[in-house]
């Protein structure tokens, strides 16, 4: 049976197929994930997802945002909104889905999004902006004032601490207290802040208008608590000599307008007075006219004090009280009305200078001069003999304080005389009669003895001085007679002593020695002493008294022992020089000895008279040296011991003698020199200073020297010999004029003080010299030590400059003096250390510049090149700089200072520039191929060449050697380099070829001489000096005088080629070049002007 479907049935069918086909089957459809609203969002945050679909999707049609992982891929995802969708035309359609970020979702990472349809199935595109979650909602943080004063501008920052944006409502209110909300801006995760700004009122403190003064006088102080209690201070220091306008600033309180307050000061008017009467002097006692009370332009005031007719003063105008003028001083010369007598003695006639007069015969003759009234007392005389006087009567021992303290002396007329000079020993004091034959002498406090002289003189004449010795105290006794020696109590137990007299003595005292007692005659010339067992030795005194005090004491040693034998004769050097010998040794007998006990050092032996005055003795030839000792004995003992030194070898002369220890101008003289014989010597050996020659006597005791031009000063010494050996030597310094000191040690410079300043000056002793003169420049004083060879120095305020020298001196002279130039202001700094060329912003950074520190400086002054900045260090001895993009080159300079003030520049040239360098090697005259190569330039990072028409280069563009061909037949004009380095291109060398002909050589130019760099004259010569020279690099050019016009600094190599250029600007007192990376050899200087004139040249070595 046919199946059959009607075509209604059919083409129903075909639609439900469709449709169930269509709901779940992709046909093309696509979903396009739009942007995001925000990038930034919170967990739990919504976000809004825009899409772009086409094509046909069913009803019932979820399209879903899914949420990536965090890494932003899809592996896992999280669904977190959706939205219904149908559309079911084939036609492109628009939404957007709002979805919600997880409260759980991972703060770290980036997520995407996507749009997924469920039916059909479609996965939208991944959206290409990553989303980043933030976690809870921050709170924003401001540091910013919470208060202001009326009026102040202040700014709420847009961006919090913990950089959060936002915006502040309401607007802003400097003149009430106002609350503002901070609000985040919408990608932010935050919450809201409030702030609230409170407004001060502000305040003006209140004062009194302090009054006007006169210039001069003091202004009170001005309250530093104004009137409404405000507390502060005042500024500038008050000023008593203009009006000023002075600032009160608080100190307490907040929103305090500051006040200003001017006081006047009134210029003090100057009195005027007819001073010319005033202006005379006066004798005492004369009739002054007071002063005016007012002055010729009417100012009224007193003078002070009193006018005074006695004797010279100074008077002080005083303006009234309120009148604004200068006090006025006028002072009246007020001569003193007096008598001089003037006492004059003359031979036959006499002329007063006084008046002019001559006078034959005594009188009294006057005269007025002024306020004074002269007398002359006028004695002529006739004869021109005088005598000396006869002898002085009065007192000569007993005066003393106490005793007879004033007493008279005197003498008998001398015929002929005028007078009598009298002459007091020191610690006396003539009262009256000086001139005449008696005075009257006053005994002092300390007085002990003198000589009292006098003698007789007339107007032509005086005689010889009689002289009495005078004292205060007894003269001492002259000596003690007794026993010295032997007491004991089984020898001499009870000995007498007696003084010998003292003229007015009045009593003796004596003093004996413990172990002794006096028994009779204390206070007499003469005792007894009792001699104890305990007694060993001691001194017995004694003195002569009177009222004016006791004599110096005379006092014998007295001892139980035998008296110490005198002196022992015999040989004491040269024993046992050659072998055995025998010698002899005696004493001179003792008083009160009964025996004798010899001692004798090793090597030696009594060979008979042991216990007797005089011994033999034998010296074997071991014997190098040893002491010779003698005690003398008794019933008391032994006495002390009697030495001598005995010596294998000889011993050490005694004194050189000679005709001159200081030989001044002796040159070519012969002088002899000599010693005593020495015992035991069987030579002698003279050395002899430098300058001197022996003629005649070495080895003898006496030699003979010849002094040459060469000789300065130095010692002449000898030693006496045997065959033991030699003595040590004796030395005798021969002296000439001294050689000129060595230098001076000390601070020359920054000697500057704010009042006085102590520095100390040394110098080596000079040989030769016994003393040394030191001159000091003016503004300086030796506070010690002229003479020697060190001295302390004293500068004062004044002091500038100037130079400090110092000779030696001896009999012969002084020598020539050696200099030390001394300044105020500091020494000129020394180089300055740090990078001077490729300076460039970029690579260089902070650069760092140094000096030694400088003596005497307190400071230092930097000054900077133009396009350079200094960052640190001004004042001291290192700074820190930049370099902008513009800088070229210039001077850095620095000088040292202290309170003097500031000494020399020390300059040193910075470049940003490379330096230029130098063609070394290469031919004149090139033909084929040819290498050139220039010099290394520090800095450089390359080489940029030039070559002239004819010459092509093949290789080596960019480095310091190129080579090139030769094109042409023809080739003239100059090879140039250029060295360039981060940031600039620096002056080209350059090298002058020309084409390559047969008959010319193809090396290198001969030398150029200094000569033939110009052929310009000098037009106007400066003085210059250039250093270091020889130099490793930086060479300084510094010109006596500040230059009047710019100038060039151009330096050449000895082949003519300009390797370096510097312009100098006018008003320079320095500049400064490099030869870093020239290679070593000679260079040539020069200086030009405006018009390339050569105004200096010279050489310059590089090392």
């Amino acid at each position: 049976m046919k199946n059959t479907i009607s075509k209604p049935f059919r083409f129903l069918l075909g639609l439900i197929l469709l449709s169930i086909i269509s709901s779940s089957v992709s046909f093309g459809q696509t979903i396009l994930t739009g942007s995001v609203s925000t990038k930034h969002v919170c967990r739990g945050g919504s976000i809004s997802v825009s899409y772009s679909a086409n094509g046909m999707f069913g009803t019932n049609n979820s399209f879903n945002v899914q949420l990536s992982a965090p890494n932003g891929t899809f592996t896992t995802f999280t669904v977190i909104g959706s939205q219904l969708v149908s559309n079911v035309s084939n036609t492109t359609f628009s939404g957007v889905i709002t979805a919600t970020i997880p409260a759980t979702a991972s703060v770290s990472g980036a997520y995407r999004v996507r749009i997924v349809a469920t039916s059909p199935q479609v996965i939208g595109s991944v959206n290409a902006d990553q989303i980043y979650v933030l976690g809870a909602p921050a709170n924003p943080t401001f540091n910013m004032a919470s208060s202001i004063c009326s009026g102040q501008s202040f700014v709420l920052p847009n961006t919090s601490s913990n950089n959060i944006g936002g915006t502040w409502s309401p607007a802003l209110n400097n003149t009430s207290t106002t609350t503002y909300t901070f609000t985040p801006n919408s990608n932010f995760c935050a919450n809201t802040a409030v702030r609230t700004i409170s407004v001060t009122p502000t305040q003006e403190p209140i004062f009194n208008q302090a009054e006007s003064v006169c210039a001069g006088n003091t202004i009170l102080a001005l309250p530093t608590q104004s009137l409404n209690n405000i507390t502060g201070t005042w500024s500038p220091a008050l000023n008593n000599t203009q009006t000023t306008t002075y600032t009160f600033t608080a100190t307490t309180g907040s929103c305090i307008l500051p006040k200003t307050m001017t006081i006047t000061v009134n210029p003090r008017v100057q009195p005027v007075f007819e001073m010319a009467t005033y202006s005379q002097s006066y004798c005492s006692g004369d009739s002054i006219v007071p002063f005016p009370q007012t002055s010729l332009n009417g100012i009224s005031g007193t003078w002070w004090p009193a006018i005074n007719n006695q004797n010279t003063t100074n008077y002080t105008f005083t303006p009234s009280q309120g009148v604004c003028a200068a006090q006025v001083n006028q002072s009246i010369v007020v001569n003193q009305s007096a008598i001089i007598d003037t006492i004059v003695a003359a031979y036959q006639t006499y002329t007063w200078p006084v008046n002019g007069e001559t006078y034959t015969s005594s009188g009294i003759y006057t005269y007025v001069e002024g306020c004074t009234v002269k007398k002359l007392k006028l004695t002529i005389v006739t004869s021109c003999v005088v005598a000396t006087p006869g002898l002085i009567s009065g007192l000569s021992t007993g005066l003393c304080v106490g005793g007879v303290s004033t007493t008279t002396f005197s003498i008998l007329p001398v015929t002929n005389a005028t007078s009598y000079v009298w002459t007091a020993p020191a610690g006396t004091t003539i009262v009256s009669g000086q001139g005449t034959t008696s005075i009257v002498l006053n005994i002092e406090e300390g007085f002990t003895s003198g000589n009292l002289a006098v003698k007789s003189v007339n107007p032509c004449a005086e005689s010889t001085e009689r002289i009495k010795l005078i004292g205060s105290i007894l003269a001492r006794p002259a000596s003690i007679s007794g026993s010295v020696a032997g007491l004991c109590a089984v020898g001499n137990s009870n000995p007498t002593y007696i003084a010998t007299t003292v003229a007015n003595a009045e009593n003796y005292t004596w003093i004996s020695p413990e172990g002794t007692a006096i028994t009779t005659g204390q206070g007499t010339q003469t005792i007894s002493l009792n001699i104890a067992d305990s007694f060993v030795s001691g001194n017995l005194v004694v003195t002569a008294n009177n009222v004016c005090g006791s004599s110096l004491p005379t006092s014998i040693a007295i001892s139980s022992l035998a008296a110490q034998p005198g002196v022992i004769t015999g040989v004491s050097t040269g024993l046992g020089v050659n072998g055995t010998q025998t010698t002899t040794y005696s004493i001179a007998s003792v008083n009160g000895a009964i025996e004798y006990l010899w001692t004798v050092p090793t090597g030696a032996t009594i060979v008979s008279g042991q216990g007797t005055v005089s011994i033999t003795v034998e010296f074997n030839s071991s014997f190098t040296s040893g002491n010779l000792s003698v005690e003398s004995l008794n019933a008391c003992g032994n006495s002390l011991k009697r030495t001598l030194i005995l010596y294998s070898v000889p011993r050490i002369p005694l004194s050189i003698s000679g005709a001159f220890t200081s030989i001044c101008s002796q040159v070519s003289s012969e002088l002899t020199y000599s010693i005593a014989p020495v015992l035991g010597a069987t030579s002698y050996t003279w050395t002899v200073p430098v300058g001197t020659i022996i003629l005649s006597g070495q080895g003898t005791n006496s030699i003979t020297l010849s002094i040459t031009s060469s000789f300065a000063s130095g010692n002449l010494s000898v030693t006496a010999n045997n065959i033991c050996g030699s003595s040590a030597p004796r030395i005798l310094m021969l002296n000439s004029t001294p050689r000129v000191p060595g230098i001076i040690s000390g601070i020359s410079s920054g000697l500057c003080s704010i009042g006085t300043s102590i520095s100390s000056y040394k110098i080596v002793p000079v040989l030769g010299a016994v003393n040394y003169t030191w001159t000091v420049p003016t503004g300086a004083t030796i506070v010690s030590g002229q003479g020697t060879d060190s001295i302390s120095v004293e500068f004062s305020g004044v002091f500038t400059s100037g130079s400090l020298s110092v000779v030696a001196n001896n009999a012969c002279g002084s020598s020539a003096p050696r200099v030390l130039a001394l300044n105020s202001v500091p020494r000129l700094p020394g180089l300055i250390t740090g990078r001077t060329n490729d300076l460039c912003p970029d690579t260089n950074g902070v650069l760092t510049y140094t000096i030694a520190p400088v003596a005497g400086a307190t400071s230092y002054l930097w000054t900077v090149p133009a396009g350079t900045t200094l960052l640190s260090g001004q004042g001291t001895t290192s700074i820190s700089l930049s370099v902008s993009a513009d800088f070229i080159s210039g001077p850095l300079r620095i000088a040292a200072t202290n309170g003097c003030g500031v000494g020399a520049e020390r300059s040193v040239w910075l470049r940003s520039i490379p330096l230029t360098p130098a063609i070394t090697s290469g031919s004149v005259t090139p033909c084929g191929t040819e290498t050139y190569t220039c010099s290394s330039v520090t800095g450089a990072v390359g080489y940029t060449w030039t070559v002239p028409a004819g010459l092509v280069i093949i290789s080596g563009q960019g480095t310091n050697t190129i080579t090139v061909n030769v094109t042409n037949a023809t080739v003239s004009g100059n090879i140039q380099v250029r060295a360039f380095n981060n940031c600039k291109t620096g002056a080209p060398g350059s090298l002058r070829v020309r084409s390559c002909l047969p008959s010319v050589s193809r090396t290198m130019s001969t030398e150029i001489t200094e000569e033939s760099i110009s052929n310009s004259e000098l037009i106007t010569k400066i003085e210059a000096v250039v250093y270091p020279n020889p130099t490793n690099g930086e060479v300084n050019i510094e010109f006596t005088n500040e230059l009047e016009k710019n100038v060039s600094i151009e330096l050449y190599d000895m082949i003519g080629n300009k390797v370096s250029k510097s312009d100098i600007p006018a008003g320079s007192t320095v500049g400064n070049l490099t030869l870093e990376g020239m290679t070593s050899g000679m260079y040539l200087l020069q200086v030009v002007n405006s018009n390339n004139d050569i105004i200096y040249k010279t050489k310059v070595s590089k090392q």
